[in-house]
């Protein structure tokens, strides 16, 4: 009886032991300077420009004579 009393102070005491470890740690832990900031979004987009056409020429087919 006295081993089983034994081995459930140790782990009460350990568990509160813990518990005032983990809460002081806690306590002094400062936030970091370096956070982290979320880059700007995107300039919306324009409107698609569009391209020039292509020259049409004078005559669309000379056929083989090349005049």
């Amino acid at each position: 009886m006295t081993v089983a009393f034994s081995i459930l102070f140790a782990a009460v005491v350990g568990g509160v032991m813990f518990a005032l470890i983990d809460n002081v740690g806690r306590r002094e832990r400062r936030p970091a300077d370096n956070v982290w900031i979320p880059p700007e979004p995107p300039p919306p987009p324009r409107e698609p420009r569009v391209p020039n056409p292509p020259p049409v020429p004078d005559r669309l087919w000379s056929g083989w004579q090349g005049d």
